[in-house]
């Protein structure tokens, strides 16, 4: 009898463990189900149908979610980062002491799983769309014939290290890019792709907002 009533007792007790862990667990689905699934169109520059650099931070975060990691800004140098590694994204944000509304400044989408060693995690592949379906299968030629029309320019590893010798930067130490880049313009909006410099694989594609108004 005794035994019995053990059993019983441990059963409701696992019972009501069980019924607890669903009820925490709900919010956390409704939470990661409200997050937007991210699309960059790279012929218009939009971003979820919005121009990538009209989004700010608030509007990133109201619709991406909670960050992985955030990096601090450097007075009015440069603003925050918000890092989403489970995404493969990051967004790099306008100065407050220059905007505000902290407009989006840069826009990194990891097309293959990179390690960020400040923060000890990686950049999973980006699960989101992309217009065209570029992805980390693409060489650099397949991009310099997709995006023919825009003009892109090749700028290699040795060309990067060369201009930051010219700077006298390469003195201090500074090693510069690892990758080579292929780059067009949409209107004040710099489209780059990383290139792995052996292979000619993407790595990764930056929009960054190169107009006077966010310069100043």
């Amino acid at each position: 009898m005794i035994a019995s009533c053990g059993t019983q007792s441990f059963t409701r007790i696992l019972t009501c463990m069980l019924w607890v862990v669903a009820c925490d667990m709900c919010p956390l689905q409704s939470q990661a189900n409200t997050t937007h699934r991210a699309s960059i169109d790279l012929r218009s520059g939009l971003l979820n149908g919005r121009p990538t650099t009209d989004w700010t931070l608030e509007q990133v975060t109201d619709s991406f979610g909670r960050p992985s990691a955030v990096s601090n800004g450097v007075a009015d140098i440069i603003g925050p980062q918000l890092h989403y590694h489970a995404r493969g994204l990051s967004f790099w944000f306008i100065p407050k002491a220059k905007d505000p509304d902290q407009h989006l400044w840069i826009l990194t989408t990891y097309l293959a799983r990179e390690w960020d060693g400040t923060h000890s995690a990686w950049y999973e592949v980006f699960a989101g769309d992309v217009l065209p379906a570029v992805d980390a299968n693409w060489k650099q030629t397949r991009l310099l014939s997709e995006f023919a029309g825009f003009k892109p320019e090749v700028k290699t590893a040795e060309d990067s290290k060369r201009a930051l010798q010219a700077t006298g930067m390469g003195r201090t130490g500074v090693s510069g890019p690892q990758t080579d880049f292929v780059t067009y313009f949409l209107g004040d909006l710099r489209v780059t792709f990383a290139i792995e410099p052996n292979t000619k694989f993407v790595e990764r594609i930056v929009l960054a907002d190169e107009s006077k108004s966010h310069r100043r």
